[in-house]
């Protein structure tokens, strides 16, 4: 399961469905900035860089119950932060995966609150 849908629910409870698609296209337009931050990180072999755009996924994931993508972010941080350089960058190329599902199972979401 990529996105915990209580979460959502919880989103909606406090902000109705508007606060709900304002949340999901932030996160869908600020997400693989994100991403494209740890890559240039990766590509620079800036592991400070790496480990701060991976807690920025983190921390913004949590917000949708998106657990999966919530423990690759913190993996590829904890592993950067451990100087763990090899490790760090094998687990970014699944991370940008999780990332990629976890934008499709939010689309659909999207698509449930909007005509």
């Amino acid at each position: 399961m990529c996105l915990d849908r209580s979460a959502i629910t919880r989103i909606e409870q406090v902000g109705g469905a508007e606060l709900v698609v304002k949340m999901i296209h932030l996160f869908s337009a600020n997400a693989p900035d994100k991403l494209n931050k740890a890559k240039e990180a990766r590509e620079s072999g800036d592991l400070k860089a790496l480990s701060e755009a991976a807690h920025s996924i983190k921390s913004s994931s949590g917000n949708f119950g998106a657990s999966d993508l919530f423990k690759k972010a913190e993996l590829v941080e904890r592993l950067a932060r451990e100087q763990n350089q090899a490790e760090a960058y094998q687990e970014l190329d699944v991370l940008e995966r999780v990332l990629i599902q976890t934008l499709a199972a939010l689309n659909e979401v999207l698509s449930e609150y909007q005509p």
